[in-house]
């Protein structure tokens, strides 16, 4: 994958990345650009950076919870409670 040089994922094949995580990278990434392989590249960085550390390839699972806390937090403290 060579559509932005350097990052992680030059080092790791495609195939050693969790397939779904990588379907949830490229989704959440295209709110950041229009262009697919770009969107493919940056999650296929994070996730290949979780690999490469041997930890599990968890980073978008864990991005929407960390998004969801904060809702949340915004929610109680909208409302006035401590969170």
């Amino acid at each position: 994958m060579t559509i932005l040089k350097g990052g992680k994922s030059d080092k790791v094949p495609l195939s050693k990345l969790n397939k779904t995580q990588l379907g949830m990278g490229i989704k959440i990434e295209l709110e950041h650009t229009k262009d697919k392989r770009i969107a493919k590249k940056i999650a296929a960085d994070h996730l290949a950076e979780q690999y490469l550390k041997g930890k599990k390839q968890d980073y978008y699972t864990r991005l929407k919870k960390m998004e969801k806390s904060f809702v949340n937090i915004k929610r109680k403290i909208k409302k006035g409670k401590k969170w």
